[in-house]
């Protein structure tokens, strides 16, 4: 008895590859592998022709590999090297530009200092002058002045005259009354004369009367 060939499936002959059953029907097209009963006839020789140019394919493939990983490799490198470069020019982009921050928010905040000096009320207002305008406002506010400050002096003036008059008035007055209350006291002290003298006259006259009495007339 002829021995007759051990033929496998395209499902068997996938699990012995390690592949898919539809690469195993891929390669059977393309190797125009013989069909019985519409299924394809896989021998261990053709198994066996398979895998040796699967081994003869990977060689290549295993160096091609190597030699990508070996490029990827340098990639990687080259990228953190880059990416180091880059880590520190953001640092010292970032040192720029927090120091230009901080400059920047010193100036604004000595701006607001001094915009604070124009700061007005309701009951103010701010005007722009030329410099021509601005020169002529200077000299009139210097005759302004100037004329509020002889205003000024005379209105102290005025004040000591007044102040004298109403010194004058009140020393006259104080003069009035003083010779006026003497003058009373004058007159009082004349009426008491009067009627000192007035007395005495009349008690001379009594005096005189009684004298009279008791002398003789006659003689």
């Amino acid at each position: 008895m002829v021995n007759e060939i051990k033929t496998y499936s395209t499902k068997e002959t996938a699990e012995i590859l390690g592949i898919k059953e539809r690469a195993v029907q891929t390669r059977c097209k393309k190797y125009n592998i013989r069909k019985k009963d519409n299924k394809y006839l896989i021998t261990d020789l053709i198994i066996a022709d398979w895998k040796q140019k699967e081994e003869a394919n990977a060689k290549p493939n295993a160096n091609a590999n190597a030699t990508q990983i070996e490029d990827l490799e340098n990639q990687l490198k080259d990228l953190k090297d880059e990416a180091l470069l880059i880590s520190s020019k953001h640092k010292y982009a970032e040192q720029m530009y927090l120091t230009a921050i901080d400059k920047y928010e010193e100036e604004i905040k000595e701006l607001k200092e001094e915009l604070s000096g124009y700061e007005i009320t309701e009951n103010e207002r701010l005007e722009v002058f030329t410099n021509e305008e601005y020169q002529l406002f200077q000299t009139r506010l210097i005759e302004w002045q100037t004329q509020q400050k002889d205003n000024e002096h005379q209105q102290e003036l005025f004040n000591v005259k007044v102040l004298t008059l109403e010194q004058s008035a009140e020393h006259y007055k104080n003069s009035y009354f003083y010779q006026r209350k003497q003058n009373e006291r004058f007159i009082d002290m004349h009426e008491k004369l009067l009627d000192t003298i007035q007395l005495s006259g009349k008690e001379g006259f009594i005096k005189s009367v009684v004298e009279a009495k008791t002398t003789d007339w006659k003689k």
